[in-house]
């Protein structure tokens, strides 16, 4: 006996909520996952600018403390520079860490290593000459061409590193964006052809009740 037209219009009511809850199911699956990418690549390049703000802090407050050993030499400003380098060099690990997958940063990670190296070496040599030599010494090697130009290349590379990963963040903020519209965009569509879709079936069900009522 074959279906009459409420039972089959029902059926395939039944078939096309079940495609469509798999369709949205899918589609918001694969969105997600491409959101929780683009979370980690913007949460990633974040770290990288956190890493470059430190070593940037810890530069600076060495050189702070070895100008403030050349006016007044006391252990605290002494033991800022003995001890900085070594934390530049962890925060630079953990920076050649984050870049690995980044030839161009990687390179340049390497090339701030090289300018980090000559920076502390530049203080230390001026906490050295402190201690042997009066302020006045000090301060034309602080003001020497060398000692100005490690400290300028120094800050320079790192605003270099801090441009790219900048305008990194910038591209990843807007492909994140596109991806949250776009979502939107086709999950409106989706619930809007679902409803769409059943207003018909609804409207087909009733038309055809009204014909079974019409001709019993």
């Amino acid at each position: 006996m074959s279906l009459i037209p409420i039972e089959r219009t029902i059926i395939w009511g039944y078939w096309l909520a079940f495609f469509m809850l798999v369709t949205i199911g899918i589609f918001t699956y694969s969105n997600s996952r491409e959101l929780a990418s683009s979370d980690y690549a913007l949460a990633h390049t974040n770290q990288v600018l956190d890493e470059l703000h430190n070593i940037n802090a810890i530069a600076l407050e060495m050189e702070s403390a070895a100008r403030g050993y050349a006016i007044s030499p006391q252990p605290a400003f002494k033991n800022t520079v003995e001890s900085g380098e070594a934390i530049l060099l962890n925060y630079l690990m953990e920076l050649n860490n984050l870049v690995a997958t980044n030839i161009d940063q990687k390179n340049n990670v390497a090339e701030l290593e090289r300018k980090i190296t000559r920076f502390a070496l530049i203080q230390r040599t001026i906490v050295r000459l402190r201690d042997v030599q009066n302020y006045e010494s000090v301060a034309d090697y602080m003001a020497s061409s060398e000692a100005l130009r490690v400290s300028g290349e120094l800050k320079l590379h790192i605003r270099l590193i801090q441009k790219f990963e900048n305008s990194l963040l910038e591209k990843r903020k807007s492909i994140r964006n596109e991806l949250i519209e776009s979502f939107n965009w086709l999950y409106i569509s989706l619930l809007s052809s679902v409803f769409i879709a059943m207003i018909i079936l609804y409207s087909n069900i009733i038309t055809s009740l009204r014909r079974n009522k019409a001709s019993s």
